[in-house]
């Protein structure tokens, strides 16, 4: 499991003071997936990553190209079109994807299970989950469908579900649960990557599994009590969706409260101006189109504010400061934070089946 802050550069597949780069214990030929991963193989969520040496001389993955944006996203067939030297592919999550991952670190030894991970590995192939064996052949990933909620910092920030356990037995023996993962790219929009997953392949079972009961499992069995667990356990202030999504400042200065507001400001990140028809659309009052169908004239809204690159958070920030707009139903039901989220999910799956659309034709023009 990797995320954005892969340091170093490449020194070329072997350095005299190095040694050489690790070659990716994968299927020979990853064009031809297995078919159990065809509902992950049908995304527009890939990328290709190839081993370097970091600065601390020991390998380490690094993804090729701006990944983190999704208009640099690849289709499956696009990224293995040209696999890296000492590389594979890779799988991105984002806070709107539902694919959740858990990673058994270093539990293998001669391909057999460590006790601490027959347990949850027993239970992940009871469930029918996707399996396989890492990249490095010394540990094994799970994958499949979560429904767990967005977790949110003392801050406020969106940090997705996120539990790290490590030193079980041994040093680097642990665990990684990663669900809803948000980008950690300075002025990232909520449709950004936030971390990806390499694949090798070599595994069987069903993605789209429930894997929440996995996720339960692993904590019940080994809470978190390591000093990195301790990190995370500060990030883990879960709160609900339209309560956290308040403590987000207005994405705008031109529609900002006063200075004594308790906004939670983010200096770095540069303010966007909203077109001024859509503006008195979500000020309101309502047309008479709107007042018709407020359904789509918020769905419309939610749109044109999706292609001005604004997240969920910062559409919900905004919307709640006007209650007699477009949004003014959803406010009054207290499903704005929903509606949205719907709203963008909606957007998302359009765009990836564009973006597939597009893959396949371009992949039909280079033959």
């Amino acid at each position: 499991m990797t995320a954005h802050d892969t340091p170093a550069s490449p020194v070329g597949s072997s350095s005299p003071s190095l040694g050489k780069l690790p070659n990716p214990i994968q299927i020979p030929d990853l064009s031809r997936p297995p078919r159990d991963l065809d509902e992950l193989v049908q995304l527009c969520r890939w990328l290709r990553w190839y081993y370097v040496f970091g600065k601390d001389g020991k390998p380490t993955k690094k993804p090729t190209g701006k990944w983190g944006n999704l208009i640099y996203w690849m289709s499956y067939a696009q990224a293995t079109a040209r696999i890296p030297l000492h590389g594979g592919i890779g799988f991105i999550l984002s806070h709107d994807c539902d694919i959740g991952v858990v990673d058994l670190d270093d539990c293998l030894d001669n391909s057999v299970a460590s006790p601490w991970a027959v347990p949850i590995v027993e239970a992940a192939l009871d469930a029918e989950l996707y399996v396989e064996w890492t990249v490095s052949g010394k540990g094994i990933r799970i994958i499949g469908r979560t429904e767990k909620p967005m977790e949110f910092g003392p801050d406020g920030r969106m940090e997705g579900y996120t539990r790290i356990r490590k030193e079980i037995g041994r040093p680097k023996a642990g665990y990684e649960c990663y669900a809803r993962s948000p980008s950690r790219l300075e002025g990232a929009t909520s449709s950004w990557g936030g971390r990806y997953l390499t694949l090798s392949g070599r595994g069987y079972g069903k993605p789209r599994a429930p894997i929440d009961p996995i996720f339960d499992l692993i904590e019940q069995l080994y809470p978190a009590t390591t000093p990195i667990q301790a990190v995370t356990k500060k990030l883990r202030m879960t709160r609900p969706p339209s309560a956290a999504l308040r403590m987000t400042r207005p994405p705008s200065a031109a529609f900002a409260p006063s200075a004594d507001h308790d906004w939670r400001v983010v200096p770095s990140r540069k303010p966007k101006t909203v077109d001024p028809e859509v503006m008195g659309r979500i000020v309101g009052p309502l047309s008479d189109h709107d007042a018709r169908d407020r359904s789509a004239g918020f769905h419309g809204v939610v749109y044109q504010l999706f292609l001005t690159n604004f997240s969920i958070r910062e559409i919900v920030a905004l919307m709640q400061q006007h209650p007699n707009g477009v949004a003014t139903r959803f406010i009054q039901e207290n499903r704005l934070a929903r509606m949205t989220e719907l709203s963008f999910g909606k957007l998302r799956a359009q765009f990836e089946q564009q973006r597939a659309r597009a893959a396949c034709l371009l992949d039909w023009h280079r033959r």
